[in-house]
């Protein structure tokens, strides 16, 4: 079985942009560690310098290196890599948000393959690579990654894939959003990612409230949060002890005050998990805290007002 390790495209001057704290270079980094990926090379310019624009530390489990290329043969470093018999590559640019679903995909299969965007104003393509695809990068000569896969694709030099060929539906969401790689170059396309990249965060609701009326609230604190670095489990510790407060309030018949402590937990209770998915920073402790949290306080609110008019 083939190791595959990443190369990232960052020489557009957009990788350095943020989207809710993150780079779009670091955002692509961190979903690549969290897929296991060991291995990350970030191909960029001196003068770009996307590392020094972190807003948090490199994943631990990943190693990243960066590779400064030249302007006249961008690949040069990757045709190196290529050759190495046991490597498999994962190319993607840096500029571009990439869908999870994506990358998972072409990190299960064992072909070489470029996965096209079926969405987007920009829609933009991702590629897993292996030794067999050297020659599109010694005998193609465009210096951009994109340009250079789509003329691959048009040559037949590699085999092409939809994204529309994948499940648009998410589990842990319980909705459906398109598969997607967005390419990221103007003002316009920056607000359409984000929008997608909001929908990727907000799970599937039925009832009125949680469709109307916590959205707005929920982003709103999340988007306040972000600068002061306040991480989700800190803000789940925060909700559980307002939940507590609030039973403590039904107990002694204080009913206002304690509905407002429990609506207001409950928006927070949708806060941690936003901030957990827009900033990548997951937590299986914090996530099984949340879980268990909501199933007592469900629970204990209405015994504490059954206690109190009993």
């Amino acid at each position: 079985m083939q190791t595959v390790s990443a190369w990232i495209d960052a020489r557009h001057p957009w990788v350095n942009r943020k989207m809710w704290g993150l780079t779009l270079l670091e955002r692509n980094i961190r979903e690549l560690a969290r897929l296991g990926v060991e291995k990350i090379y970030i191909a960029t310019s001196q003068r770009l310098n996307p590392l020094r624009h972190l807003n948090y530390s490199l994943p631990k489990s990943a190693t990243v290196e960066t590779v400064i290329v030249s302007e006249h043969d961008p690949f040069a470093p990757l045709r190196v890599l290529l050759q190495q018999a046991d490597a498999a590559v994962l190319l993607l640019q840096g500029h571009a948000l990439n869908d999870r679903r994506i990358l998972r995909r072409l990190l299960a299969l064992d072909m070489d393959v470029v996965l096209v965007s079926a969405v987007g104003q920009n829609p933009g393509v991702a590629a897993r690579v292996s030794s067999q695809s050297l020659p599109v990068f010694q005998e193609l000569h465009t210096h951009d990654l994109a340009q250079l896969l789509r003329q691959a694709m048009d040559k037949h030099m590699i085999l092409q894939k939809n994204s529309n060929s994948l499940n648009p539906y998410i589990a842990n969401l319980r909705r459906e959003v398109q598969p997607f790689i967005l390419k990221i170059e103007s003002n316009a396309q920056y607000r359409e990612a984000k929008s997608v990249l909001e929908q990727t965060a907000h799970k599937g609701v039925n009832d009125f409230v949680a469709k109307f009326i916590h959205p707005p609230l929920e982003f709103g604190l999340a988007r306040a949060l972000v600068p002061m670095k306040v991480s989700p489990n800190q803000v789940t510790i925060f909700w559980l002890l307002l939940a507590a407060v609030a039973t403590v309030l039904f107990l002694r018949g204080q009913i206002l005050a304690g509905s407002l402590l429990a609506a207001l937990s409950g928006i927070l209770d949708g806060v941690d998990g936003k901030l957990a998915r827009l900033t990548l920073r997951y937590s299986h402790a914090g996530d099984l805290l949340d879980h268990v949290g909501n199933t007592i306080f469900d629970a204990i609110w209405y015994l504490a007002m059954g206690w109190y008019f009993s």
